[in-house]
């Protein structure tokens, strides 16, 4: 993942338990597995926004490779106001970390239901279906 700077945080996401956690620059993750466990994390750098909530996409997180789902991040903040773009290709569980519960979330033009974990910033939404073939990406959308 290349070197953090002092200061920054990452979200880091547990494929096998589920859990969310933050980690601050330089802290340790404490991990031990029995013979045979195995155990995957996706790490993302959280990006701070307007008014001093933070994001970090994971992905489609029941993908070994969750942040590979990811094609292209763009973050739109203007006052008080954030929009998280992305495009995203393949379909299943999508995951990302959020300090605040979205005000909303589209996939394409459609507004779409996500659950919102207020205990761990967990923000999840189902991707049922592959893009068209014309696409071959889903634009996902949370508004702040």
């Amino acid at each position: 993942m290349g070197r953090l700077q002092l200061g920054w945080e990452v979200a880091l996401y547990s494929c096998m338990t589920g859990e969310l956690n933050i980690l601050h620059y330089n802290d340790p993750l404490p991990v031990s597995l029995k013979i045979l466990e195995h155990e995957i994390f996706t790490i993302t750098p959280i990006k701070t926004l307007a008014s001093g909530f933070s994001f970090a996409p994971f992905g489609l997180i029941d993908m070994f490779n969750a942040g590979g789902a990811i094609e292209n991040l763009k973050y739109d903040i203007t006052g008080l106001k954030a929009l998280v773009s992305m495009e995203v290709k393949g379909c299943g569980r999508f995951g990302a970390y959020s300090s605040t519960k979205p005000k909303r979330c589209m996939v394409g033009s459609f507004r779409v239901e996500f659950e919102f974990s207020s205990a761990s910033g967990l923000v999840t939404l189902y991707l049922p279906e592959m893009p068209p073939e014309d696409k071959k990406i889903h634009n996902v959308q949370f508004e702040f």
